[in-house]
């Protein structure tokens, strides 16, 4: 008998996420998500579902108001998960605050709190796409010497094949 897996997900209103969660859904994945704002989420299935299918797909989520820094909130949305998939953005939504390094900490804080209490940690798969497209300059920003060389040298160069499609 097959049981539905659980996935939580983290950014799944941003350019990358929201992927992930369409797919989750479409392979009938029991699918949570963190969101500062939930009415994102009803957004962001209409431009997956279209207008009509989006209501339906709502319903197969389920919303965990809060932060990457609300302990609370992403307690709750790690717990019970088998896996979670974070697709944090660079900055915070108010363009100046780097979220990635605290949001990190976040997620590791959990797992460790749920191992203490005797549970079983969900798989973390964290992607970033830093240096691809309009993240150029938050990739210069992220260390001086490696944040400039990876955008100057290594992805022009040693990674072009790669990401080809991406510019």
């Amino acid at each position: 008998m097959w049981v539905s897996k659980t996935v939580s997900i983290i950014g799944a209103t941003g350019k990358t996420g929201m992927w992930a969660m369409k797919g989750a859904l479409q392979r009938g994945y029991s699918v949570r998500v963190l969101a500062r704002n939930p009415a994102k989420i009803e957004t962001t299935l209409k431009t997956l579902f279209g207008e009509e299918e989006a209501p339906a797909q709502l319903e197969k989520v389920v919303v965990v108001k809060g932060g990457i820094l609300d302990e609370d909130a992403v307690l709750e949305l790690f717990k019970g998960a088998d896996v979670v998939l974070s697709f944090l953005g660079m900055p915070a939504s108010d363009g100046k605050t780097w979220i990635v390094s605290p949001g990190v900490e976040a997620m590791i804080s959990a797992l460790k709190k749920i191992v203490a209490e005797g549970g079983a940690p969900p798989k973390l798969v964290s992607m970033s796409a830093m240096g691809i497209g309009d993240s150029k300059d938050q990739m210069k920003a992220s260390n001086w010497i490696m944040g400039r060389l990876t955008l100057s040298l290594i992805i022009p160069y040693m990674l072009k094949d790669c990401f080809a499609d991406m510019e």
